[in-house]
């Protein structure tokens, strides 16, 4: 079983393997095995089943609630209104949605997907909103067009902005929050955690 690692240490623990979503694809090739449960999004699992089709990839019904929202009309409708605008989409998002994408990839790698693109000056960007801050401060001269998900509201992940620098700084000053995990789910964890980090990346 391969889960995307945000997910539960509890869930970590049943797996064989961790991935991202920058490193789903070289994981899920450097397995063995030619039958995979891939846990918990569909939408990843389903792009990284196109990547890798000589696997079978048994899905979980799972998904991040902040990029399923998306729909491609809707992203349609943001290239109509830019046109010529580069569209980069994390592979979390749904099959409408990637299928308009120029660029598929991970957080990370949608900084270096606008380095590919140097003639252009827009871009229109699916994923959650926070991204597009460290754009701006890397490419002031670009453009950045969010991607919504409805009519009036940005791709938000509360769970993301749960923890925030007040908060990080208040844990430290008055030692609150501890969080406990069970040692024997740790091990199990941390397993699929190392196995993850000794997979090489395609290139």
């Amino acid at each position: 079983m391969v889960t995307y690692i945000n997910s539960s240490a509890e869930v970590k623990a049943l797996s064989d393997i961790c991935c991202t979503s920058a490193n789903a694809v070289s994981v899920i090739r450097s397995l063995p095995s030619k039958k995979i449960l891939f846990t918990p999004d569909r939408n990843l699992g389903r792009w990284v089943a196109r990547q890798v089709p000589e696997k079978e990839i048994v899905i979980y019904d799972g998904c991040c609630p902040t990029h399923d929202v998306l729909r491609g009309s809707s992203l349609d409708g943001s290239r109509k209104a830019h046109p010529g605008a580069v569209v980069i989409a994390h592979p979390e998002c749904r099959e409408d949605v990637l299928d308009l994408a120029d660029e598929i990839c991970s957080t990370t790698g949608m900084v270096a997907a606008v380095a590919r693109h140097p003639e252009a000056k827009t871009f229109i960007i699916a994923t959650e909103w926070g991204l597009v801050h460290q754009l701006k401060k890397r490419y002031p001269d670009r453009e950045f067009i969010l991607a919504d998900g409805c009519i009036g509201c940005r791709l938000h992940c509360p769970y993301m902005k749960m923890n925030d620098l007040d908060g990080i700084l208040r844990s430290l000053r008055e030692d609150l929050f501890e969080i406990r995990v069970d040692p024997e789910v740790a091990a199990g964890a941390r397993l699929a955690l190392e196995r993850m980090l000794a997979v090489p990346r395609d290139h």
